[in-house]
């Protein structure tokens, strides 16, 4: 026996069929009580001591599932029992494994051996669902037929798996235009009439259908949608085309011929991964060339895009999001920039400068900051060490006052001796100013000190 049933297909059907395989995004997951719990019962069912739930990629075979079959969750597909790509009907049944030397991974001894294929969607086998035994057994059609039913389970598992994926991944691509939404509130003044007059519109749109169509066309963050198969937007709104200074909807237009390249990536290569994949893509601070009536420009977007799959005619599509956040990444840079001045002139003053993170007690720092403490340029300082140089009497005052200014989210300010590694003692004033995340915890805290005796 070969390698598989279907041996001569072509390049162009094993590219499609592991494709398919891919969408379902099941290699090297962990184990799953669905389908371990179908293979319990297949081999109670049929009296047989081994069943695999197998997935074949290009060159490996995947276990899902293995009962009674001691092995590697990934094996070589050549030579191994869940290597054969089956055809959509077939069912494979050998009675004695051993006549067959293609099947050199029989670490279990395997003699019997019965799959049937598990066929995709759209009719491609991507994996096995196999029944094994170390003694010869008859398996007539109506057992046949019956694996090839556990198959069709195993499938309808796997479909349903698929579906709440798509649904999660939906769900945060939601999330994220809601948070978008938020941020444009809170950065842009003139949002705020904007939301109230959401509020009116709400109010007047309760309970007509149309609600989505008009939020959708009204929206300030620029939305459309276009066909993953001809690249032609569809749906799109007033904030898209504002985008590129056009009164008219961007209905009927190619990608091609509205947007250039994304981080120096073509767009149309971004949505082909996004199509590939099958799921949500996101990017903040993006360089976006889109051509406007104006020309060509550059503008910064933080943007979303999410496959989705048939709404109105077309069958594939692809939603993109984008917020224009032009003026937030030119300050960032501008404020960048600023440190760099201040960083500077605190240089200048010969006063040392740390940021220590509190989790790993690590810590970057100028050099005059390790000068401080007897440490050359080259050497290495951590948050401990500094604690180490100071004389006893001092560290639990000053960690006390660390603590406190962590508590009141106050400035720490501190004056204690050090003893270098030469003997020598030096008097340190200190100010530190501690960084706090989301949830109010302290992170970080940021210093300054210098030798004043």
């Amino acid at each position: 026996m070969k390698k598989s049933t279907a041996d001569h297909f072509s390049s162009e059907e094993e590219q499609a069929r592991i494709s398919a395989l891919h969408r379902y995004k099941i290699l090297n997951t962990p184990a799953e009580p669905d389908f371990d719990n179908l293979a319990h019962m297949a081999t109670e069912f049929f009296g047989l001591p081994m069943c695999i739930i197998s997935f074949a990629g290009e060159d490996e075979v995947f276990y899902k599932t293995s009962v009674g079959f001691k092995g590697y969750e990934f094996e070589p597909s050549n030579g191994s029992f869940g290597g054969q790509i089956i055809r959509s009907g077939e069912v494979v049944v050998l009675h004695d494994v051993q006549d067959h030397t293609d099947f050199f991974f029989n670490l279990n001894d395997v003699r019997f051996f019965a799959a049937a294929p598990l066929v995709s969607s759209d009719g491609y086998s991507i994996g096995n669902f196999t029944l094994m035994g170390n003694v010869s057994t008859e398996f007539d059609a109506s057992k046949q037929l019956m694996l090839q039913n556990f198959a069709k389970i195993a499938m309808d598992l796997l479909e349903f798996r698929l579906a709440l994926w798509e649904a999660k991944a939906l769900k945060q691509a939601n999330q994220s235009l809601t948070i978008s939404n938020e941020n444009l509130v809170t950065q842009n003044k003139w949002l705020e009439g904007y939301r109230e007059e959401v509020v009116k519109a709400n109010a007047i749109l309760e309970g007509v259908l149309e609600s989505y169509e008009l939020l959708f066309k009204y929206s300030p963050i620029a939305i459309g949608i276009c066909s993953y198969q001809d690249k032609i937007v569809w749906q799109a709104n007033d904030s898209l085309a504002g985008m590129f200074g056009r009164e008219r909807v961007l209905l009927g237009e190619n990608l091609k011929s509205l947007f250039g390249r994304i981080n120096g990536e073509s767009v149309l290569s971004v949505f082909e991964k996004v199509h590939q994949g099958a799921s949500s893509f996101h990017l903040k601070g993006a360089k976006l060339q889109i051509k406007s009536a104006d020309g060509n420009k550059n503008i910064y977007v933080d943007l979303a895009l999410q496959f989705v799959g048939r709404m109105g005619d077309e069958s594939q599509n692809i939603m993109f999001i984008l917020s224009d956040v032009t003026e937030q990444v030119v300050l960032g840079k501008i404020n960048s920039e600023a440190n760099l001045v201040l960083m500077s002139a605190i240089e200048d003053t010969g006063m040392g400068y740390t940021i220590v993170e509190f989790q790993t007690g690590e810590m970057s720092c100028n050099v005059q900051f390790k000068k401080n403490y007897g440490y050359s340029a080259h050497e290495t300082l951590n948050y401990p060490d500094i604690f180490k140089a100071m004389l006893p009497e001092y560290r639990q005052v000053i960690k006390k006052a660390v603590n406190q200014a962590i508590e009141k989210k106050g400035i720490y300010q501190a004056e204690y001796e050090v003893k270098w590694r030469d003997g020598s003692v030096h008097r340190i004033r200190a100010y530190g100013k501690p960084t706090y995340d989301v949830d109010g915890k302290a992170t970080h805290i940021i210093g300054l000190n210098k030798i004043i005796s």
